[in-house]
């Protein structure tokens, strides 16, 4: 009895160290990457720098409300980024969504080539998005005004620049959307469908009244999460200009991108924002974004479609 008592006790104290092993690089992560990012970021928003004199290092001091002043000045100076940026949602969102649920329901109705079609709008997500970026621009830009003869590549043209950028992020985000619905879609009862076929429900009507709203929990999360990072997404324009997307084309979270990667705790040129405003930025943003979000995710539960 001891034995097997000592053999229990052998497990369960193996079972405990493979939990707390497995379980430790999650709880560091969280600890480091959102606990201590955030704090830091508070901490930033409300101090400057000063670089001491003679010697290495600087001076830390409170800045009050100087850095969010500076953060609401930044905003106003980048309306056309701002406009960008919503201009990418109100897209992904109309048109996005919307294409994604129709390829969605033809895949999942395993209609002819519905096989190919997954495998060609998930190919974005399964190559770099670096290297899928260089194959669309010289595609844009060499390929397509070679066969129709234009006098210049499609990045290179004001007039179709930016729709270029937003057929871009359309297309690279498509696959994921598809792949997400599909799997939804798969998720419905087919006694449901075949009692709605019964009844003399016929394709449009059984998208519409049945897999619109066994899905609509993943449009929501679409949405909502478009809406969280509305400031923030960068609409992959690192990856096909560099630091060169021009203001006309550029969406605030590619601003705010370049500036990170460009600024030090002491604002380095005019041109570069400072750690610390950027932290106070990203707050005023936070603050702007937190109600929307969640008021646009209650409103889309309590009148979006229900499966009752």
């Amino acid at each position: 009895m001891k034995t097997q008592a000592k053999r229990i006790n052998y497990r369960k104290r193996s079972r405990l160290i493979f939990y707390t092993l497995g379980m430790l690089l999650p709880l560091l992560q969280f600890c480091v990457f959102y606990i201590y990012t955030n704090l830091n970021s508070f901490i930033l928003a409300f101090s400057s720098y000063e670089a001491r004199i003679g010697a290495i290092g600087y001076d830390v001091k409170f800045a009050g409300f100087s850095n969010f002043l500076a953060a609401f000045k930044t905003i106003g100076n980048n309306m056309q980024m701002i406009e960008n940026s919503l201009i990418l949602f109100v897209f992904s969102t109309l048109l996005g969504l919307t294409l994604a649920s129709f390829f969605s329901f033809y895949i999942y109705k395993k209609y002819a080539g519905s096989g190919f079609f997954r495998v060609i709008l998930f190919l974005p997500q399964i190559v770099s998005q670096v290297v899928f970026a260089l194959l669309f621009y010289q595609l844009v830009q060499d390929l397509i005004p070679y066969y129709l003869d234009l006098d210049s590549g499609l990045l290179s043209n004001g007039e179709t620049l930016f729709p270029t950028v937003l057929f871009f992020n359309l297309w690279i985000s498509f696959g994921v959307n598809v792949v997400l619905f599909t799997g939804a879609m798969s998720g419905i009862n087919p006694a449901v469908v075949e009692s709605a076929q019964i009844d003399g429900v016929n394709l449009l009507q059984e998208f519409w009244f049945i897999s619109i709203p066994m899905i609509f929990p993943t449009i929501i999360t679409f949405i909502v999460t478009g809406l969280a990072g509305i400031f923030t997404n960068q609409m992959h324009l690192y990856s096909l200009f560099g630091d060169n997307a021009g203001e006309g084309v550029s969406s605030f979270g590619y601003f705010l991108y370049v500036q990170t990667s460009h600024s030090d705790v002491i604002s380095p040129s005019r041109s570069y924002i400072s750690y610390s405003e950027i932290s106070a930025l990203g707050l005023v943003l936070t603050l702007i974004v937190f109600p929307i979000t969640f008021g646009t995710r209650k409103l889309l539960e309590k009148f979006g479609p229900r499966t009752e």
